[in-house]
């Protein structure tokens, strides 16, 4: 599901824009209706890298909380079950992408690079299909 809405994304940003930038209706509408299409598909995305993201810092602000309690002062029962608790915390839980990318905001800031440079590759293009 998410490698269909990252290539949903950037397909949406990079043509949408150059369909703004290339036509020649300058029709407020079709121009804001272009626009929102590129927003609503970003703002998804950045939602699901951004709970991805938070998954990711909730499971390192977990094992940081673990290790500062003062677990080795307590019986040794008590500080096997820390070890424990720190030893799985370091199993990180993450949402992926594709088996190896996980679900974050550089994913998105990413997507983002991506689509300009797809833009990019289609006004180049279509530059030199006017030459």
């Amino acid at each position: 599901m998410f490698f269909s809405q990252v290539a949903f994304s950037c397909a949406t940003f990079s043509l949408n824009c150059y369909s703004m930038i290339t036509d020649n209706d300058t029709s407020i509408s079709r121009t804001l209706e272009r626009v929102v299409y590129i927003l609503i598909s970003y703002c998804s995305l950045y939602f699901f890298s951004y709970m991805g993201n938070s998954i990711l810092n909730l499971n390192e602000e977990f094992a940081d909380a673990a290790y500062d309690t003062e677990w080795y002062a307590e019986s040794l029962e008590i500080r096997k079950r820390v070890l424990l608790i720190l030893n799985t915390a370091n199993w990180s839980v993450k949402m992926t992408f594709t088996p190896n990318v996980i679900l974050s905001l550089s994913l998105y800031a990413s997507t983002l690079k991506a689509s300009f440079s797809y833009l990019n590759f289609l006004l180049t293009m279509q530059r030199t299909g006017e030459s």
